[in-house]
């Protein structure tokens, strides 16, 4: 019976131990991440108005914006100004809390879509270390939608309106239409490039 305590008593201590190692770690990753977090506001606008440089697209900032209502980035095209909200969490917040607080978020965003020129598509830029733990990235609110992005998708984003502003085929279309075969574009170009990954990774395994 000594010998049954003392085991149970030792196989207690060990998952104590490993429970305190987990919670160690949790909390060492989550400091780590406000360390990026910190500056995502700037690292954001800075990447956004590079992109903007190097594909020809004009970048509005605050105070630029024709309205009270500022977005932290917005760029110009096609006549409309095109939404990316840099998003992270307060000094205050944990990861949890603030992905529990996106909808909120996403709501706030409707100040920004009912202002004439805006188009209806609007795009948070959260952390890249966040983003695997956002499990919905993109929800419609109707006259709106709000998507969840990353940083490192903005290029190619910024290389299909790039397209929208050298298509010459857009003209006389309606905003709606061509939202429509941008989109379409989009996936197109999508699937292409999802199709030459898999090839080259075939490739390279036979």
């Amino acid at each position: 019976m000594a010998d049954y305590d003392g085991y149970m008593a030792r196989a207690e201590s060990k998952k104590q131990s490993e429970d305190l190692e987990k919670e160690r770690q949790r909390i060492e990753q989550e400091d780590l991440r406000k360390v990026s977090w910190q500056t995502h506001e700037l690292d954001v606008a800075n990447f956004i108005t590079n992109e903007c440089n190097n594909y020809g697209i004009k970048y509005i900032g605050p105070q630029e914006f024709p309205d009270r209502k500022k977005p932290d980035n917005s760029i110009f095209v096609d006549d409309r100004y095109i939404i990316f909200d840099a998003k992270s969490p307060k000094d205050n917040q944990d990861t949890v809390s603030f992905i529990s607080d996106i909808n909120t978020k996403v709501k706030d965003q409707e100040k920004y879509a009912k202002l004439p020129k805006v188009k209806k598509d609007i795009y948070l830029v959260v952390p890249s270390n966040l983003y695997s733990d956002i499990k919905k990235k993109h929800y419609p609110q109707g006259k709106f939608d709000v998507w969840i992005i990353t940083i490192e998708q903005i290029p190619v984003m910024f290389a299909h309106y790039k397209k929208t502003m050298d298509y010459e085929n857009f003209e006389g279309l309606s905003q709606d239409d061509k939202d429509s075969l941008i989109k379409q574009m989009g996936t197109l170009s999508f699937n292409l490039r999802r199709k030459l990954m898999v090839d080259t990774l075939f490739g390279k395994s036979f």
